[in-house]
Order: C-alpha cells, then sequence, then structure tokens
C-alpha cells in the first residue's frame, strides 16, 4: 500500500515531527484496546471510528521547541473494509513559528482508489545560505515568512501495488521579513519576494512493502511530475520531475538493510524555497534541512537496522549527495557524506511503529531528530 496509508502522515520534516507526542499517547490508548479488539468482535467494530484528541510536544533543529495539541477522526466509509483518517495539528513554537494543518487519508471501493493530501497555514521562520553545492554563505540569513497550502493527490489501483494518479500543489508563499544585507534583499533570486505557485502534476506509487511502517522487504517507488506555468495560475514557469526509491531485505540475524535512491531535476525557474533541498531529518540527516539547494538533487542512503533488547533497536546510517544547476553539473568532488547513529523505541510491536532518535553528522556540523517512523 502506499506509504501515506497510515495514520501517521508523512509531509515536511518541521511537520512530521509534531505527531511524536500524539503517538506516545495513542500508543498507550491502542495498547489499552488490544486484548479486547482480541476477544470481543463488537469492540473491534466499534474502533472504526474513532476521536482522539491529544497533547504535542517535539524538537528539531529548524523549530526548537514545539508544542500543540492535534485531533484524528479515523472512520471507514460505510460498506467498505478500507481505514481512512483526517487530523487537525496546531503548533506553536519556541521560534515563534505557527503551524495550523489538516492532513488527510481517505480510501474508498476496498482501497481501490486513495486520496491524501493537506490543508494548511503557517507562519515560519527559515534559514538560507544560497543557492547550489558550496552555498554562497558560511552562516546562514533568516526570512519570515506566511503561507496557506493546499496539497492534494487522487489515485486509482491499476493493478496489484500500483497506484496512478492525479496531483495538485497550492502555495501562496508571502515573505514579510529579511535580513536587510542578505542576498535575499539584495540579489535577484527567483521568488525573493515571494509568489504563489499552482502545480498540477501526475503521480505513480509502486508499493510492495511488508510493512509501511517498518519495512523487512519489498519496494516502496513514487515518482512524479508537475508544472508551474502562468496558465495554472503560478507566478513561475518551471516543471520538476521527482523520483523516490527504497528497497528492503532481511539479514540471516533478523536485521534490516534499507537502500534509497532520491533524485529531483526541474526545468525552467523555481522559486528559492522550492528548490530540491539537502538535509533535515530525511535526506542527508546532519545537515540543517535546506542548507544545500538547486534545481537538481542525487542523493543515496543505507540503513542497517537492528533490535537489541525488548522494544529497543539501533539504527546506523550513511548518505551521500549533492545539488547542482543542470544534470551535466554533478561532480562526485562536491557531493556531501553524512552518517550517524541512532536508537528506536516501538511504540507498536504489532504495526512496526516507532520513536525514532537519531544523531546525524557532516561536515563541520551535526544535527539530532526526535520523530516518529524511519527516514526512508
Amino acid at each position: 500500500m502506499p506509504r501515506i496509508n497510515t495514520i501517521f502522515f508523512q509531509t515536511d520534516a518541521k511537520l512530521r515531527i509534531a505527531l511524536v507526542a500524539v503517538y506516545l499517547s495513542m500508543g498507550v490508548i491502542l495498547g489499552s484496546t488490544a486484548s479486547a479488539q482480541s476477544t470481543d468482535s463488537t469492540n473491534q467494530e466499534s474502533l472504526k471510528n474513532r476521536i482522539f484528541g491529544l497533547p504535542v510536544a517535539f524538537f528539531a533543529p529548524e523549530t526548537s521547541w514545539g508544542f500543540g495539541a492535534a485531533g484524528i477522526y479515523a472512520f471507514r466509509i460505510p460498506g467498505d473494509t478500507a481505514d481512512s483518517q483526517i487530523q487537525a495539528v496546531a503548533v506553536y513554537t519556541l521560534q515563534e513559528q505557527l503551524l495550523l494543518y489538516a492532513p488527510f487519508q481517505i480510501r474508498w471501493d476496498q482501497n481501490r482508489y486513495f486520496s491524501y493530501g493537506e490543508i494548511g497555514y503557517y507562519r515560519y521562520v527559515y534559514q538560507f545560505y544560497g543557492i547550489g553545492n558550496p552555498a554562497l554563505l558560511e552562516a546562514q540569513e533568516f526570512y519570515e515568512v506566511d503561507f496557506p497550502r493546499i496539497r492534494l493527490n487522487w489515485l486509482r489501483r491499476v493493478r496489484s501495488n500500483l497506484f496512478i494518479g492525479l496531483r495538485y500543489w497550492f502555495e501562496n508563499y508571502k515573505i514579510t521579513e529579511v535580513a536587510p544585507d542578505g542576498l535575499l534583499a539584495n540579489e535577484n533570486i527567483t521568488g525573493n519576494r515571494g509568489g504563489l505557485n499552482s502545480s498540477p502534476g501526475i503521480i505513480a506509487i509502486y508499493d510492495s512493502r511488508n510493512n509501511v511502517f517498518f519495512p523487512e522487504r519489498g519496494w516502496y517507488v513514487e515518482s512524479s511530475l508537475q508544472h508551474d506555468n502562468s496558465w495554472t495560475g503560478s507566478d513561475f514557469n518551471y516543471t520538476t520531475f521527482t523520483v523516490d526509491a527504497s528497497t528492503y531485505f532481511t539479514t540471516a540475524w533478523n536485521h534490516v538493510v534499507a537502500l534509497n535512491g532520491y533524485g529531483v531535476f526541474q526545468r525552467g525557474e523555481p522559486p528559492f524555497h522550492l528548490l530540491a533541498m539537502l538535509g533535515g531529518s530525511r535526506k542527508l540527516r546532519g545537515y540543517f534541512e535546506g542548507r544545500f539547494r538547486d534545481k537538481n538533487l542525487l542523493l543515496g542512503q543505507v540503513a542497517y537496522r537492528s533490535p537489541l533488547f525488548w522494544r529497543i533497536g539501533a539504527v546506523a546510517f550513511l548518505g551521500y549527495g549533492g545539488v547542482a544547476p543542470q544534470i551535466a553539473d554533478f561532480s562526485l568532488n562536491d557531493f556531501l557524506l553524512a552518517g550517524g547513529a541512532g536508537l528506536r523505541f516501538t511504540l507498536d510491536p504489532e504495526k512496526g511503529i516507532n520513536i525514532r532518535f537519531d544523531a546525524g553528522f557532516g561536515q563541520g556540523t551535526s544535527g539530532y531528530y526526535l520523530t516518529i517512523g524511519e527516514a526512508f
């Protein structure tokens, strides 16, 4: 099944971590009902439609500490057997950031059709180092933004494990403050005054993993093609092709080896905030999200995941990638290496839902991440 048809909706790194406390609470709630489910079919039926209201607390380099609340409505469409859900999250961080968003995933017709997406509003403070690898700035400059976001995806299963569909993304990016002596204020950088993005596209997902939370075997491949132009309602003119492929296999010691390849290829003039980016909790851990950005990106990652004892596990990971203005400009000499290790605590052994703590290290930098689910 697609990666996103889970209770935990995967979105930007800064947003995914907001559900750590949600799962901490849900682990207690779901754990207390597990025995009832196995012995009482009436209880199992009643769990098809549930509402949870839970506190949120989290930490990441991009946000510092954040606090808020989340609500989750889990349900099934009458007459169907597929699970659906709608979330609502409100978060405020010590960096004076405000995150209001409602991700959703809805499945119907026995999982033949699948829709997922997000509607939200963000007041956020970002860091900018320039464009390219190496980036122009050694020290970051800050800029503040307000923007609504709409991300809609609709897919239909065309054969076993393969979904194909349509995508539409919208953002109205308003930059409210920049460093007066910085690049964004003084250089001709596309999007440095904000602007509207309106991106229709197509998407395909192939998913043969045995578990969406902690895969031990199988493949996950997601590819998409999107276009912004004046006729789509956008202030920018560019095309983005993205492919994200992962495979998993288990060793004789019940350890899991995971491999991931990720590529982004853009043509035209995308705004700087939607360029391909390295860094964050999923793509080259150890570097700040957006530390390196450009029109094209290539990244390879490997992770070795091992159980330790009880619900505790350990992970070692390594990533190698870079960005470039053109495909022909990629050079291994400019690629970045990052690696690290982490611990896992299993909230739900049956589903394989883990709390993830990772320490990543790059060239003269490091990052620490607390979130839910694996990086890939």
